[in-house]
């Protein structure tokens, strides 16, 4: 396994994804166990279309388009919060922002 992919286990790990979202977003315990039961799934599909354990970065827009398309939790909860799921997952694979271009 991939020390660097995202499981079940390594959503709570210290610095991991509940971390990111509880400091960094803010979410509150029932919202933290609402992200970790929709992220656990989507990295369920992963590993079963990829056949390896783990998410990794690389899997992120597969994950992301099965969350979007079809995961009711998912679709359910506010834009906000998808957003800030997403943000979440792409800092803890170190996925830079895409940096805001200023208008002219």
């Amino acid at each position: 396994m991939n020390e660097h992919a995202l499981t079940s286990d390594r959503f709570d790990s210290d610095k991991g994804v509940r971390h990111i979202l509880r400091y960094g977003h803010g979410f509150e315990y029932a919202d933290l166990e609402r992200a970790k039961s929709v992220v656990t799934d989507a990295i369920a599909h992963v590993e079963h279309k990829t056949g390896r354990t783990g998410m990794s970065a690389d899997d992120l827009p597969t994950a992301m388009k099965f969350l979007n398309e079809k995961h009711e939790g998912f679709r359910s909860l506010s834009d906000y919060k998808k957003q800030h799921i997403e943000d979440a997952l792409k800092q803890n694979f170190k996925i830079p922002k895409p940096e805001q271009k200023e208008s002219a």
